[in-house]
């Protein structure tokens, strides 16, 4: 015979555990989603910006002509001044240097194209950088000219990162509404079962009324129908029993005067002939009693 406990189920454990994963992964997948579609909309956002700065300044450089100096836009130059934006540039007309970085360099991977300009990655100072690239080849008498500004990728992690704690934050809250909502709803639906209990508990021996199924839920009723129907055969049952002991007891009742009677005259008689008839009148008494 095994020894082990018997296993104990619970049905509000149970509808917990239902209810709650699901509506966990369900979160877990939204925020994954909101996630994927925010970075994928950040690339965007920032591959634009780089391609309008870059833009801008070629359209400076169309504007000014070959012979004037080269200066970045004052709004340009306060973005490649702040170390938050961590931006690096590089004007050229193919053999030198106009102005930034000579080491940003000018091909590089998953090319693609923004209007005027091309988006692609590059390695700049060991570090992974996104670059958008303008071509200038209608300078008035003088040479095309190419400009190029650069982010590092890193900057977009950033960005990504806080944008998945700002998801994430409010998509936790509402999971943990959802868990109480839940556990609210599981324990109110439970409520019949725990009234049913009461009721059942507050039955005795002598008083087995049917169950009030006036609250109980339309999936519940076949059980109250049935404990109601085992309630009406008990009490059937008790009733036959005690109709049963009365009628014995009523039965008894007289075979048992009778032996007390002759008793006490076998006591009182002083002649054996009728101690004799007294006892043998006990006996007959007494085996009318027991075929009872």
């Amino acid at each position: 015979m095994s020894s082990d406990p018997a296993v104990t189920t619970s049905l509000r454990r149970s509808l917990l555990r239902r209810l709650a994963a699901p509506l966990s992964m369900l979160a877990l997948m939204s925020g994954l989603i909101a996630y994927w579609l925010a970075w994928q909309y950040t690339q965007h956002v920032i591959d634009r910006s780089l391609a309008d700065l870059a833009t801008a300044i070629s359209k400076q450089i169309q504007i000014a002509g070959p012979d004037a100096p080269f200066t970045v836009p004052p709004l340009a130059q306060a973005m490649f001044s702040d170390p938050a934006e961590a931006l690096i540039y590089r004007i050229s007309d193919g053999e030198q240097e106009l102005a930034g970085d000579p080491k940003l360099p000018l091909r590089g991977i998953n090319v693609r194209r923004m209007h005027h300009a091309y988006v692609f990655e590059a390695e700049y100072d060991n570090r992974a950088v996104r670059v958008a690239q303008v071509r200038v080849d209608d300078v008035e008498g003088g040479k095309p000219m190419v400009v190029e500004v650069a982010q590092p990728v890193r900057h977009r992690y950033r960005i990504a990162a806080e944008f998945l704690v700002a998801i994430m934050m409010p998509l936790l809250l509402l999971l943990l509404a959802g868990w109480g909502i839940v556990w609210r709803v599981v324990n109110q639906q439970l409520g019949p079962l725990t009234h049913l209990a009461d009721s059942l508990n507050r039955q005795t021996h002598t008083s087995l009324e049917p169950v009030d199924e006036t609250d109980v839920p339309l999936e519940i009723r076949p059980l109250t129908s049935a404990m109601n129907a085992l309630l009406g055969r008990l009490k059937t049952a008790l009733d036959a029993q005690r109709k049963f002991i009365a009628d014995a007891a009523h039965q008894l009742r007289t075979p048992l005067t009778a032996v007390k009677l002759h008793a006490e005259q076998a006591a009182v008689a002083r002649d054996p002939q009728q101690t004799y008839a007294a006892v043998r009148e006990l006996r007959a008494a007494a085996d009318r009693a027991v075929r009872l």
